[in-house]
């Protein structure tokens, strides 16, 4: 049976009513006793008054009270009772179904939550059916098959509200079907007596625990048999038999074949008929009961290492080594040149450097254009493959100069303006209109070449100063700072931006033509400037990232470390405290420059990674237990974003359906885009293939490529991948 959601009721496809026989008001007196035998139709009785014993065909018995739904199916048999000392009240429908085991979930007696809509339903019902108005069979039809949603509704709640009753105790089995089990203990997973955990174990499930179990066993053995595995013995031992013999009769048992037949089967490309009609039946019968399937997965905290977020390198890549402290002019980091000619590593590892899958690439103006208009493109080329070859995409900015004659802005541009060479320690940009319009051309060349390209993960809007780092910004036109940054913003249509918080005024200004985020060049600083008490982790930081609001929920924040995490070291600095200032700052990547880690701080910048930027882990997934080709399943799911910002790159979310010789991919709607930090939830319908074989199919999910059906994302979650497919359920599509 497949259940779709309209409108917060829940409705069974299957259900044709093709005719109501009658609907009235009943009164029985006290002493009152009558049996029904094999009715040729389905009735419903809604309680109202006084109470009756019931006994169905098979012995069960129950008493019905006020406010309960009896239903007996067609054919069936129902000794009634009325209690001693008081007559039964009731009102009753009967009608006839095109499938007579439409509504076969439906239970005997029922206790709906909801009474009155029940009693108002069956009240307009039977005075329909008595007034007999024009088009009354209309409105008779309408409201009988609103008490059949209603009925189903508050059954499918039953079920769900008793299976997360029993979770704690299926998680259990399902991790431990291997072992001894003990009834009293799985009982007291869920605070329960062992009997009654018992009794609605099998009413939940339609078997009992030690069938369940069993189930999970041989579904093991199968696995195993059908992924190649020949000894019997060793399958026996991996799904929880410790005498092979007995395992081979529990199995022939379950599938009608022997084990060494069945993998025999499974090797010749042949499926045995004869065992699966048992096995099918029993899994439809349990899949009739429990319509839907939920399944839950707890995080792990384990470091899972993401795109689009964590730690970069800087001017090298994964494998390459942390730059020497001693070298560098003792920076300990690289300035603003041409790649180096590295050898090529023999692991991507590096040595005190956390694992990346992000390269920071920055390169001053002179380098790309050494003659005007003559663009060196090779140099990003060369960034944009190494980056590739190694795992990771690439984050660039062209800084227009550093702070000394050798690092100045290009000398033909120095030659045209009639400017001397840069002295020491000058940060500032020439004041020339023509500086400024020479380098939106060069933004404007290394937007047309590389924009939208896959390899490329942002570009660093660079306004003015030193290394692009806005020194005197505030002196700057505003229409030449608009200038630039249109130059960007047009330029890089497809491209993330983020533009340095020196000039909120320059990140707010892009924002009005699309999203674009903020950067921190000084990460760690709590007051390293000789002769001075500033900080930009105490002073600065705090006021401009206030005024950027909510930026960072539309784009990234971006870290870049104050010096080095060394230096850091050396002045004393609370590493645990810069770490929680930059969560609470949302930060997605920080660049540590490449620089070697302390290795006293590795913990800490472990614990940092496994909250930096996204991390999303699946919770709940609620999935319909049958399907058919053509029809559109019901999904709904949660997701806890265990990060402190949203992904900015819009993934597709998909399910996808794997058979024994068959794999539907079915693509979701879901904006990825905005789970933010916490809960984050998505309902939809995916529709199955019409020509989808029937069979029992694994149902699985992965955020994958745009392209292809690769998973992309890493799921910090307890659970059992394939390929980077998280495993949700089995499912069955029917013929």
């Amino acid at each position: 049976m497949c259940y779709t959601e309209d409108m917060g009721k829940t409705y069974e496809r299957n259900t044709v009513v093709t005719r109501i026989a009658f609907a009235g008001k009943f009164q029985s007196e006290p002493g009152w006793e009558e049996d029904a035998y094999g009715e040729a139709w389905h009735v419903f009785v809604h309680v109202l008054d006084g109470g009756a014993e019931c006994i169905t065909e098979d012995g069960a018995r129950f008493v019905a009270r006020p406010g309960d739904l009896i239903y007996k199916p067609k054919g069936t048999c129902l000794n009634q009772k009325s209690l001693p000392g008081g007559g039964f009240v009731r009102t009753a429908v009967g009608f006839s179904l095109r499938d007579d085991d439409a509504l076969c979930m439906v239970p005997r007696r029922s206790s709906p939550v909801n009474g009155g809509k029940m009693q108002s339903i069956f009240a307009q019902l039977v005075s329909a059916w008595a007034h007999q108005q024009p088009h009354y069979s209309v409105k008779c039809m309408q409201l009988l098959y609103e008490l059949i949603y209603t009925a189903q509704g508050e059954t499918l709640r039953a079920h769900r509200k008793l299976r997360a009753k029993l979770q704690p105790a299926i998680a259990y089995l399902e991790g431990h079907y291997t072992g001894d089990l003990q009834l009293g203990d799985l009982a007291a997973l869920c605070g329960l007596s062992p009997a009654y955990f018992r009794r609605l174990f099998r009413e939940a499930y339609g078997e009992s625990v030690v069938e369940y179990r069993s189930r999970l066993r041989i579904r093991r053995a199968c696995d195993l048999l059908l992924g190649g595995c020949t000894k019997i013995a060793y399958v026996a031992q991996q799904a929880g038999y410790e005498d092979p013999a007995y395992f081979s009769r529990s199995f022939r048992h379950a599938m009608g074949v022997s084990p060494s037949q069945y993998l025999e089967d499974s090797q010749h490309g042949e499926k045995t008929e004869e065992p699966l009609p048992r096995y099918f039946f029993q899994e439809e019968q349990r899949m009739a009961r429990n319509p839907d399937h939920i399944a839950r997965f707890m995080p792990t905290d384990e470091l899972v290492i993401n795109p689009h977020m964590g730690f970069t390198t800087h001017n090298r890549f994964n494998g390459d080594p942390t730059y020497d402290m001693r070298i560098c002019g003792g920076r300990g980091y690289a300035e603003g040149t041409p790649l180096e000619d590295l050898p090529t590593p023999q692991s991507l590892k590096t040595s005190r450097y956390p694992d990346t899958t992000l390269a920071y690439y920055r390169v001053y103006w002179r380098y790309f254009e050494p003659e005007e208009g003559a663009f060196d493109f090779g140099m990003f080329d060369r960034a944009l493959k190494l980056a590739q070859s190694r795992g990771q995409t690439l984050m660039i900015r062209l800084a227009h100069h550093g702070r000394t004659a050798e690092y100045d802005i290009p000398d033909w541009l120095s030659r045209k303006l009639n400017l001397q060479k840069r002295g020491e320690g000058d940060k500032l940009s020439p004041g020339d209109p023509r500086f400024y319009e020479a380098y939106i051309h060069a933004i404007q060349a290394l937007a047309n070449r590389y924009d939208g390209d896959s390899r490329l993960e942002s570009v660093d809007m660079a306004i003015t100063g030193a290394w692009g780092e806005g020194e005197g910004i505030e002196h700057l036109p505003d229409e030449i700072l608009r200038d630039v940054v249109d130059a960007y913003t047009q330029g890089f249509q497809n491209t993330p931006l983020m533009g340095l918080i020196v000039s909120p005024k320059a990140v707010k200004y892009a924002n009005l033509s699309r999203p674009v985020g903020f950067r921190l060049d000084c990460l760690g600083d709590m007051g390293g400037w000789p002769g001075s008490d500033f900080s930009h982790m105490l002073d600065f930081y705090p006021r401009q990232i206030e005024q950027m609001g909510d930026v960072w929920k539309r784009a990234p924040v971006g870290f870049q470390a104050g010096w080095t995490m060394q230096r850091w070291l050396d002045m004393g600095w609370d590493a645990d405290y810069i770490i929680e200032q930059a969560l609470k700052w949302h930060g997605s990547t920080f660049n540590p420059k490449s620089s070697p880690i302390p290795d006293c701080w590795m913990p800490s910048l472990e614990w940092w990674l496994k909250r930096m930027g996204y991390r999303f882990a699946p919770r709940k997934v609620t999935y319909p237990a049958d399907l058919r080709g053509g029809e559109r399943m019901l999904v709904e799911l949660w997701v806890e974003n265990r990060g402190v910002a949203p992904i900015y790159h819009a993934y597709p979310l998909k399910f996808r359906l794997l058979g024994e010789n068959n794999a539907y991919v079915l693509e979701t709607d879901a904006d990825i885009c905005s789970w933010l930090p916490g809960d984050n939830f998505w309902k939809g319908t995916l529709l199955v293939p019409e020509n989808a074989m029937p069979g029992y199919y694994r149902l699985e999910l992965a955020i994958t490529e745009r392209s292809s059906d690769k998973p992309v994302l890493r799921l910090p979650v307890r659970g059992t991948f394939n390929e980077g497919w998280l495993e949700v359920g089995r499912v069955c599509i029917q013929g």
